[in-house]
């Protein structure tokens, strides 16, 4: 299977800015929106991790901290869900789930588990390879 015809699964992002003294949310501002795809797992919970994991990398980037951005909400494709509220700054105005880092050799397990289900469902097809070219299609 040609990489650029692996079926993806969209989310939609709000990048947002969230002064750290607004308790409230009331003054949370719109920075941007982006769309994060991922492929198709057979597994959605998997594929809602992998975007979040995206996003909380987007937020910790360069590009982030220079536009203020410090909060994101994850959207389904038609932004009828929400599938998570990420922030930088540990407000507390609504029950607050810490992302713990895994170790290196849970991540690692984990990454191989996707490697291995990616090249079963798509032909033997190299999942850094499909990360190669999602790179590239975001940087054009």
């Amino acid at each position: 299977m040609k990489l650029d015809k692996i079926p993806v699964r969209r989310f939609q992002v709000e990048l947002k800015h969230r002064p750290p003294d607004d308790a409230t949310g009331e003054h949370e501002e719109l920075i941007g929106e982006i769309q994060i795809e991922v492929p198709r797992l057979a597994n959605s919970d998997w594929e809602k991790r992998w975007c979040a994991l995206c996003v909380w990398n987007l937020l910790g980037s360069e590009e982030a901290k220079q536009q203020c951005i410090n909060q994101a909400f994850i959207f389904s494709a038609d932004y009828k869900d929400i599938i998570m509220r990420l922030e930088i700054n540990p407000f507390q105005d609504e029950e607050v789930h810490i992302l713990k880092p895994p170790d290196q050799a849970a991540h690692d397990a984990w990454h191989r588990a996707v490697d291995k289900k990616f090249s079963q469902m798509y032909s033997g097809a190299k999942l850094d390879e499909w990360l190669k070219l999602q790179n590239q299609k975001l940087k054009k």
